[in-house]
C-alpha cells in the first residue's frame, strides 16, 4: 500500500528534535515552509520540494530546501491463476481468477487478454 504524502515534522525550536532555529539576539524565531509537487509518470511517482524559512523578530531570514522523491518501484504480484489444463473441444474452458496485490492504496485488477 502506498504511503500518503510525507508530512513535515512538527516544528519545535530552541533544542527541539524536529529542527533547530536559533538567533543570537532574538529567541522568538518563527519557522515556516512552502511546498511544491512535481508529478512524475504515474500518480505514485512525484517530487516534493519544501523550502523552510526561519524568520527572527527583526525580519531577518534564513532558508533551506528539502527535496523528497517518491517512487513506486515495486511491481504488483499475481498468484492463483489456476493449474494448466487440457480441454477437449468443443468444451468450454473454465478459468480460476488470479489474485493480485500491490503496495498501492487500491488493489490492481487482472485482465484476460
Amino acid at each position: 500500500m502506498c504511503r500518503p504524502r510525507p508530512r513535515p515534522p512538527a516544528t519545535r525550536f530552541a533544542g527541539g528534535n524536529d529542527g533547530d532555529a536559533t538567533d543570537d539576539c532574538d529567541g522568538n524565531v518563527v519557522v515556516s515552509f512552502s511546498e511544491s509537487r512535481t508529478d512524475g509518470t504515474c500518480p505514485n511517482n512525484y517530487t516534493l520540494t519544501r523550502t523552510w524559512t526561519a524568520t527572527d523578530g527583526c525580519g531577518n531570514t534564513s532558508s533551506a530546501t528539502q527535496t523528497l522523491t517518491v517512487h513506486d518501484s515495486t511491481a504488483p504480484s499475481l498468484s492463483g491463476p489456476g493449474a494448466d489444463a487440457t480441454i477437449e473441444s468443443p468444451s468450454t474452458p473454465v478459468f480460476s481468477a488470479p489474485t493480485t496485490t500491490d503496495n498501492l492504496r487500491h488493489e490492481p485488477t487482472a485482465q484476460l487478454q
